[in-house]
């Protein structure tokens, strides 16, 4: 018998994993296998309190069709997370879509290396961000660096994770190209201011 955990419970068992994506292949018509690779299976555990099709090959369909059935977990080599926001309930709670709007640090989410600038994404929490921030004039967090941190963080537990953001992320690739490009118009302006000077004594 399984209690009931929530998903971040230090009690949680692999169990608890197998019964839950059990439940989501078999309640979800075939949602939630489609996110899965096409060599996902149900190999066979003794160990495990579910039940199911053992290794069966999946046909061009996209069905499943398996002669023997016993206790096991579904299984695959990789799998899509799609990760949806609330418009409206984001910004109700002092976040921003519009770079314009959000806060001052934005321009803090960069970092030089050498002569290039890297970007470091601002990981702001929910405290951190004041709710309703909008109507109260106060700053916004922007979402733009709450998606790439968000995406900082799945690659710091997996290296093999490929992220898809869309249309995300523009102003903060812009805003570095823009930082890169005054440094070196810096230099460059310098080398001239030089090279104009040598030229001017040796006029004299």
């Amino acid at each position: 018998m399984l209690e009931c955990l929530t998903f971040d419970d230090e009690n949680l068992t692999q169990a608890h994993i197998d019964l839950a994506a059990h439940r989501m292949a078999n309640h979800s018509y075939g949602a939630f296998l489609r996110l899965l690779s096409k060599d996902r299976g149900f190999p066979p555990d003794p160990s495990s309190p579910v039940m199911g099709p053992l290794w069966p090959p999946t046909l061009a369909d996209g069905t499943i069709s398996a002669d023997d059935w016993g206790p096991g977990r579904w299984s695959a080599s990789s799998a899509w997370l799609l990760i949806n926001f609330d418009r409206e309930a984001m910004q109700s709670n002092g976040w921003s879509f519009s770079w314009l709007n959000s806060s001052s640090d934005s321009s803090s989410g960069y970092e030089w290396d050498g002569v290039t600038v890297e970007t470091k994404p601002i990981h702001n929490s929910v405290e951190e961000c004041p709710p309703e921030g909008l109507k109260l004039g106060e700053e916004l967090c922007s979402m733009e660096w709450l998606y790439l941190a968000l995406e900082e963080d799945l690659r710091s537990s997996d290296d093999m994770v490929v992220t898809l953001m869309f249309a995300e992320g523009v102003n903060v690739e812009i805003n570095r190209e823009l930082l890169s490009s005054a440094y070196l118009i810096g230099i460059m302006a310098l080398v001239v201011s030089v090279l104009l000077w040598f030229g001017s004594e040796e006029g004299v």
